[in-house]
């Protein structure tokens, strides 16, 4: 099956939490899906949130949602956050007390990349067929009708390093996933011919890397957060089904969601 990726990299970023309290706004250390989709829509110039409209819907995720894709962190661990203090004196701010708003952010304050995967079905629409092949030729070109950004426009990115390739099914049951993933498609134990270790058990003196978080992979109806535990780890993992799981022609594993 034929795919493409790129990397989309920013100095700094802001993935805010919907579930966080009123007094700090705090960011996921990884960007998630409904964001990669929300780039995807920036550069082929599509509609956001438009709260003015009878359906409330949303341009880009109307047209993209077939899609799916793969994620690939270009870091190992979490990166440096910390929390800024601003006054927002526009919009709903208008309402405090004297007009202005003091907000919490946390935000991450290191570089931060990742490489975004994304195959072609056969099963798209002959619309969503033009939709990929679009994208493609912008993302190729380094072309995007909107700044893109991480979370909130201050945090602008770009990105780089287009590569056409071609993904196959995959084989193997135990395998290093490349990208993020699900926790429930995975088994948490590797087992070898002399043990069985845990997923937060460095093996034979061996340093490794495990993150786990909730993240969204989807919006529901009302245009709300879907929201799964994934893991980002260098481990072997046990597969349990390997429909979800692809192996590109540079011998990368990736979960494609």
């Amino acid at each position: 099956m034929k795919a493409f990726c790129f990397d989309i990299k920013a100095d700094m970023g802001f993935f805010k939490k919907n579930d966080s309290n009123a007094r700090v706004f705090t960011t996921y250390n990884f960007i998630h899906k409904p964001a990669v989709l929300g780039i995807f829509g920036a550069i082929l110039g599509y509609g956001g949130y438009d709260r003015d409209k009878k359906n409330n819907s949303i341009e880009y995720y109307e047209k993209l949602k077939n899609f799916k894709i793969a994620i690939k962190p270009l870091y190992r661990k979490p990166l440096k956050k910390t929390v800024v203090i601003f006054n927002n004196s526009s919009g709903l701010a208008s309402q405090e007390p004297g007009g202005v708003l003091q907000a919490k952010e946390q935000i991450i304050v290191e570089s931060l990349g990742y490489t975004i995967f994304v195959p072609f079905f056969e099963t798209f629409s002959e619309d969503e067929k033009e939709i990929y092949e679009k994208l493609e030729y912008m993302v190729k070109n380094k072309y995007a009708e909107y700044p893109i950004y991480f979370g909130k426009n201050e945090f602008l990115a770009y990105f780089e390093n287009y590569k056409s390739l071609n993904v196959e099914e995959l084989e193997r049951k135990e395998v290093v996933v490349n990208s993020l993933v699900k926790m429930k498609d995975v088994d948490f134990f590797v087992k070898t011919d002399e043990e069985e270790f845990g997923l937060f058990e460095d093996h034979k003196g061996e340093k490794s890397v495990t993150i786990i978080e909730e993240l969204p992979y989807d919006f529901d109806e009302n245009y709300m957060y879907v929201k799964d535990l994934f893991i980002f780890t260098d481990k072997e993992l046990k597969i349990k089904n390997n429909e979800s799981f692809w192996r590109t022609n540079d011998n990368e594993v990736i979960y494609v969601f």
